[in-house]
């Protein structure tokens, strides 16, 4: 451990045995530091410079009792420098020691110390260049700061500009949205009126379609009968009355002729329309007709290829695209009849089932569902 001891320099830090000067005559110890001598001075000295080394006061002391005691200063505590300490140790030892390795170590210290100062005044050179160039550097990205500041500045008054645009837009673009919605409003309000409108129409059509089915209760129509040049229409209705076994007198008959078809690509013989004084000579008439099961044109007297006869009521286009639809859906289906009773059509299954009728193009959902409950009670049974 080291012994605690005071500075003669009047410091006030305590003393160790590390960096420490005693003086060889009254035994004070001092911090090499306070003596103005660096560590490195420090370790530069050898064992008897250390050894023979006075103190200040000791210096001083000597003096007066070897010179002139008039001008005695008074004891300071400033602490000499480190020059004037190493002259009074070296003019001490010098009085002692005047050999030339004194000397030589006196000149070697010397330049040690001059040595020092360069570097000090090297280093701080550089420091001070560090400085200067990071004080440089800093300028210039304090300016660099500013100019991109500048250039935010600039940039957010465009983005200020952009967003007052944009409300503009956003404002705009709200009162077109009012616009379209009150729009759409009246777009609904009148296809509410359409819808009505369309209703109206769909009844109205529907009652045309029953005046005008109406207006052929007395009518057949015989299809699929070749066609001739100079032809005798009533002629043939009485032989295939005479066929039918059912006698037709010329005063039962308003109208006899050929209507060409709606779709005029088909290529099957003109229709002929008969139009009877009354609907119940037409019932006979269509009666005799499904009774003979079947008729050719052959039988008609009609030279070439046979075809067959086929008597319906004469019914409007309308009627007759559902008749096809409902001969459709009972072919898929697999239904056995279809048929035309006063200008209505009827569907049965098999000979058993019930039959049921069909209107318009939504009754054609009962082939479907009417199928199933024929096969659930066949499956039942």
């Amino acid at each position: 451990m080291s012994r605690k001891m005071e500075c003669g320099s009047g410091c006030g830090r305590v003393l160790t045995e590390k960096s420490l000067m005693i003086c060889r005559l009254c035994k004070q110890t001092y911090h090499c530091e306070c003596l103005n001598i660096s560590l490195h001075q420090y370790l530069s000295l050898s064992k008897d410079d250390i050894a023979s080394w006075t103190c200040p006061t000791c210096c001083n002391v000597t003096r007066r009792h070897r010179g002139d005691r008039d001008n005695t200063p008074v004891r300071s505590t400033v602490i000499p420098t480190s020059k004037e300490l190493a002259s009074c140790s070296l003019a001490e030892s010098g009085t002692s020691h005047q050999d030339p390795d004194w000397r030589s170590f006196q000149q070697e210290l010397q330049s040690m110390l001059n040595a020092w100062r360069q570097d000090m005044d090297c280093s701080l050179s550089k420091i001070r260049g560090d400085i200067h160039n990071a004080l440089t550097d800093i300028k210039n990205e304090i300016h660099a700061l500013r100019t991109e500041q500048d250039n935010m500045k600039i940039g957010l008054a465009g983005l200020t500009n952009d967003v007052t645009e944009l409300k503009a837009a956003a404002q705009f673009q709200a009162e077109e949205h009012s616009d379209l919605k009150k729009k759409f409003r009246d777009l609904d309000a009148v296809k509410g009126d359409r819808s009505d409108a369309m209703n109206l129409v769909t009844t109205m059509e529907c009652k045309i379609d029953s005046l005008e089915q109406h207006a052929r209760q007395c009518n057949v129509e015989i299809c699929n009968v070749p066609d001739k040049r100079n032809e005798n229409l009533m002629g043939i209705l009485e032989t295939l009355c005479t066929q039918i076994k059912y006698t037709v007198q010329q005063r039962d008959i308003i109208s006899i002729h050929r209507v060409p078809h709606a779709n005029q690509q088909n290529n099957r013989p003109k229709n002929i329309i008969v139009k009877f004084t009354t609907r119940i000579i037409r019932d006979n008439v269509l009666s005799a007709f499904r009774k003979t099961r079947g008729l050719k044109s052959d039988q008609l007297g009609i030279t070439g290829q046979p075809h067959n006869i086929y008597m319906n009521e004469h019914l409007t286009l309308k009627n007759k695209q559902l008749f096809r639809e409902c001969r459709g859906e009972a072919k898929k289906h697999k239904y056995k009849y279809v048929w035309v009773k006063n200008a209505t059509i009827l569907v049965r299954r098999t000979d058993t089932s019930p039959a049921f009728v069909v209107r318009s193009s939504k009754d054609l959902s009962k082939f479907k569902n009417t199928g199933n409950t024929s096969d659930n009670m066949e499956t039942g049974m």
